[in-house]
């Protein structure tokens, strides 16, 4: 279930071993008050009954992760406070509606909208949720999620006082079934001249529509592709409502639109820590997920040495490959994050005095096989160093 899957994933990120045998619950320990904000990432004044893990997650971390910058904190601040305005029960709000029943389109819009469709794997629906806020974020629009797949009972709201779920009764009632054959797609408006960018032969530029569909699919056209352009998001700047089809992380496409360029550089000056900050701001479990990665990290990792988390990216229809095990032991074992194991014939295992913490594998995959391999070698071998590992 996708639960299932955000504790796994939450386990192998949050992880924080503990070395003193005497020490006291993480939730006691003392932490700053900037620890709990991460910096100042999130929002305070939130309740905090409501959502354990935004601020109890911080505390199993081993390190603080890396600073947000003072431009992504004030651009935050103020994206919430957009959220609220024109959000879902804001007049705002019900105004872009009636324009959106009205199939036309309105100059110089009070607010904004990009909804995200969700589907796929969950692991997908987080980095299309985490894309999508980022050109919310650069565009100034209000970010609406698809309600299915159970997003409301996975993770906290991640603004303040608002939410981010699209309500029930959204006038674009299949916009879930929008794909390549949608007649406002984005893309094929351009393809058909539909939408054009500038004067073309001194024609004056073509009415807008109420709104339009992004398709950034696997299957996504040259024409689509033309989201990443600037010229064209100077066209898409002035339609009210956007939805978006993606499963990918489309950040790195971001970065190829000029537009985008000196805002980017100012919020993320460390370009690889996009989704580090991202992730960490939006996708909070709710309390009965967090309860369960708590209770499965204290049963199985809380008094590991050491804890290595490993995916298999593979698909469920896909045959077990010996080969790809065979890739994970020795990388494993060469970059020294697992040890070798004694050959059958080995029978003499290294003494070792004393009692051990163990160093836990946490193994995420669509296919139990690879789990299951790894587990039994460390069964029934002993590893060449002595050491004990433990794969969950």
């Amino acid at each position: 279930s996708d639960r299932g899957r955000l504790m796994r994933v939450w386990d192998a990120r949050l992880y924080r071993p503990v070395w003193d045998p005497e020490a006291v619950s993480f939730l006691q320990r003392k932490t700053a008050h900037d620890d709990r904000l991460l910096g100042g990432l999130l929002a305070d004044g939130f309740d905090q009954k409501s959502c354990h893990s935004r601020h109890q997650s911080a505390v199993y971390r081993r390190n603080a992760g890396r600073q947000p910058s003072h431009h992504l904190i004030s651009k935050l601040r103020s994206h919430e406070a957009l959220q609220r305005r024109c959000g879902p029960g804001t007049a705002a709000y019900t105004n872009a509606l009636e324009q959106l029943k009205s199939g036309r389109s309105v100059a110089s819009p009070e607010c904004r909208y990009l909804v995200s469709i969700s589907y796929r794997g969950l692991g997908n629906r987080i980095l299309a949720a985490a894309s999508a806020f980022l050109y919310a974020l650069l565009t100034d629009r209000v970010l609406l999620v698809d309600p299915s797949h159970m997003t409301d009972e996975l993770f906290c709201e991640p603004f303040p006082n608002t939410t981010w779920l699209l309500p029930p009764g959204f006038p674009l009632f299949n916009y879930q079934s929008f794909y390549l054959d949608t007649p406002e797609r984005f893309g094929r408006m351009r393809e058909d001249g539909v939408l054009r960018t500038g004067v073309t032969n001194g024609s004056a530029p073509a009415e807008l529509p109420a709104f339009a569909y992004i398709h950034l699919d696997y299957n996504q056209t040259d024409h689509d592709k033309l989201f990443f352009c600037d010229d064209d998001q100077r066209v898409l700047r002035d339609i009210q409502w956007l939805v978006m089809r993606t499963d990918s992380y489309i950040v790195p496409g971001l970065f190829l639109v000029k537009a985008f360029e000196e805002e980017l550089d100012g919020l993320f000056p460390e370009r690889d820590a996009v989704f580090h900050h991202l992730g960490r701001y939006l996708f909070h479990p709710t309390n009965q997920v967090w309860g369960l990665i708590a209770r499965y990290y204290r049963a199985h990792l809380a008094s590991a040495r050491r804890v290595v988390g490993i995916q298999v990216r593979v698909f469920p229809w896909e045959a077990e490959s010996p080969e790809i095990l065979e890739q994970i032991k020795t990388c494993t074992q060469n970059e020294r994050l697992l040890p070798a194991v004694l050959d059958e014939v080995e029978d003499d295992e290294p003494a070792v005095a004393g009692a051990q913490q163990p160093t836990a594998v946490l193994v995420t995959s669509l296919k139990a096989w690879y789990s299951d391999k790894m587990k039994e070698m460390y069964w029934e071998r002993a590893a060449a160093d002595g050491r004990v590992v433990v794969v969950e």
